[in-house]
């Protein structure tokens, strides 16, 4: 198991919605030893103008 680390995850799915998916589930086991950053999709500035 790694203890200690630094990971980087990318997620189509932002984190704040309550439905879970592979990318969050495996980013929340790995958190609890190591460091963790969770990076979602830039959203598409077009639509909020």
């Amino acid at each position: 198991m790694l203890e200690g680390e630094n990971f980087i995850f990318t997620g189509l799915q932002p984190w704040d919605i309550s439905i879970g998916s592979n990318a969050k589930d495996i980013a929340l086991e790995v958190s609890k030893h190591n460091r963790v950053l969770y990076v979602n999709t830039p959203l598409d500035k077009k639509l909020y103008q």
